[in-house]
């Protein structure tokens, strides 16, 4: 998919309407074509060329957008970093790529000059909100939409010239770089055009980080279909159904925590949210009770759920629309043109009901870590993607996620799943979060440890939630350690952090 085409169409075809939205702001196709071509063309003019790193480091907002879009019309490659990194997170990823450019907030002065002292090719700095600061030989965006050329670009780009470098947390090591080609970016909105039936009347909530793989998949898809999409700057409850309410948004999709904290908002009746037809919900463990209680708060709209990582580009399943009731303890099916295998440790297709790893093959899948063949070699055998994680088939194809391989737990030489724990704990109606881990254990190698976070003005004791868990879990599945907790700890993208438990 080459991005800049399509929005170069959809500024001819539709040139007044409201392409981002964002709080009060609006911004057309037409505007958003040309405020891109400017920082495109400033970009070429001071010396970015097809191929050059360039990193954008903000949080949600409309200026990521804008130079998102400039930098794939040059054929460079955007280097999506979050904002909430440390610095010394984020200095060796600018080494790794030997980033030229980056386009941020002036907020971040501090930070830039010191990955100036060690990173010797970043030689172009693009800062916003710069109005009044001494940014020296820097550039202001806000100057460069106002004053720069809107000339058309022209640079040849090829479906498989590399368009994006989105870096992985970390959570299971130092984070990877994982690199995707333009034909990636088709990816997304083929598999949301057969999920959902997205048109030009839709407007789409990005609710999750910008700069994580979301971003570029709901701006694609934006250009791609003429949609309208509502940039929400936090991961809040309330900020999220204002943006519903005001922007009329018909679809978003988040992680379950999100869900939960929506529901569980005050006077949540005085929020207008009759224009959402479909939401859907991303994560690891997704309660079933959690997809019942929305679509009973909202019956108008139907709970979806999906599953994928950044390296897949990033879906691998999603439910479609007329299976939803049916299948909403399913992950999905697979989308258009992935193949999926549940295999056994021998790594032989297991059947179906049986739980083995979920492994893929098709377009969706990465060209690899950047600058890291052991790590690709590990995850892509035989042009198989291995994900890491747990599943099994039902009859239908419908697929159903028991966790990540790498968080089972032996205890006593029996598997358990953490999130059949979960799942029961989530089911009690006290209970809004849970998370289970393995801590060691003389006698049986591991056992259970849940930790639990009950609603808003809710009391429980431990009896109580284990006398449920009793009557809906064999013995050997039973928490050994349970602990109360006003909060879990999260990733940026609202999932819950396991190894900080």
């Amino acid at each position: 998919m080459i991005v800049r085409d399509h929005l170069e169409k959809q500024a001819i075809e539709r040139p007044n309407k409201f392409a981002i939205l964002f709080k009060d702001e609006k911004i057309t196709f037409s505007n958003l074509n040309t405020f891109s071509n400017r920082i495109a063309n400033r970009l070429l003019n001071v010396g970015v060329k097809k191929g050059d790193r360039v990193v954008l480091l903000f949080q949600n907002c409309p200026e990521f957008c804008v130079a998102y879009f400039a930098i794939l019309k040059i054929g460079a490659i955007a280097v999506l970093l979050d904002f909430r990194l440390s610095p010394a997170e984020m200095e060796p990823i600018f080494q790794e790529a030997g980033v030229s450019a980056i386009i941020t907030n002036v907020r971040q002065k501090v930070f830039i000059d010191r990955v100036l002292k060690t990173v010797p090719t970043l030689q172009h700095i693009v800062v916003t909100g710069a109005e009044g600061e001494d940014i020296r030989d820097w550039h202001s965006y806000e100057e460069i939409i106002e004053k720069e050329s809107s000339e058309k670009i022209s640079i040849p780009l090829q479906e498989e010239d590399e368009s994006l470098y989105l870096y992985t947390s970390g959570t299971t090591g130092r984070p990877k770089g994982v690199v995707l080609t333009n034909d990636h970016l088709t990816c997304f909105p083929e598999t949301l055009h057969h999920a959902v039936l997205i048109s030009e009347q839709d407007t789409h909530g990005l609710v999750l980080p910008i700069s994580h793989i979301t971003g570029p998949c709901i701006l694609n898809l934006m250009v791609e279909s003429g949609m309208s999409v509502s940039v929400i700057e936090e991961m809040k409850p309330k900020k999220i159904l204002d943006a519903v309410q005001n922007h009329r948004i018909t679809f978003f999709h988040s992680s379950p925590t999100i869900f939960q904290m929506i529901l569980s908002i005050p006077h949540w009746e005085r929020y207008d949210c009759s224009s959402l037809r479909a939401i859907a919900m991303m994560g690891m463990v997704v309660p079933e009770q959690l997809m019942k209680e929305f679509g009973e708060r909202y019956p108008h709209l139907q709970p979806l759920r999906g599953y994928g990582t950044t390296e897949t580009s990033p879906l691998l399943t999603h439910t479609h629309l007329k299976d939803g009731p049916r299948k909403m303890a399913s992950d999905g099916k697979a989308a258009p043109r992935v193949e999926l295998k549940i295999i056994d440790r021998d790594g032989k297709e297991v059947e179906v009901g049986q739980i083995g790893e979920i492994i893929a093959r098709g377009p969706q899948i990465m060209k690899g870590y950047f600058k890291d063949r052991e790590a690709t070699a590990k995850k892509i055998k035989n042009g198989w993607y291995h994900t890491g994680d747990l599943g099994r088939f039902d009859e239908d194809g419908y697929l159903y996620i028991v966790g990540r391989a790498d968080d089972m737990i032996i205890t006593g030489g029996l598997n358990v799943y953490p999130s059949e724990v979960e799942t029961v704990l989530l089911k009690h109606p006290k209970v809004q979060e849970a998370a289970v881990v393995g801590i060691p254990d003389p006698g049986r190698g591991q056992v259970l440890r849940a930790i639990i976070v009950l609603k808003h003005g809710e009391t429980a004791t431990h009896r109580e939630i284990l006398s449920f868990c009793k009557e809906r879990l064999a013995s050997f599945k039973m928490p050994r350690q349970l602990e109360f907790k006003d909060s879990l700890p999260k990733s940026s993208t609202g999932k819950i952090a396991k190894r900080q438990l």
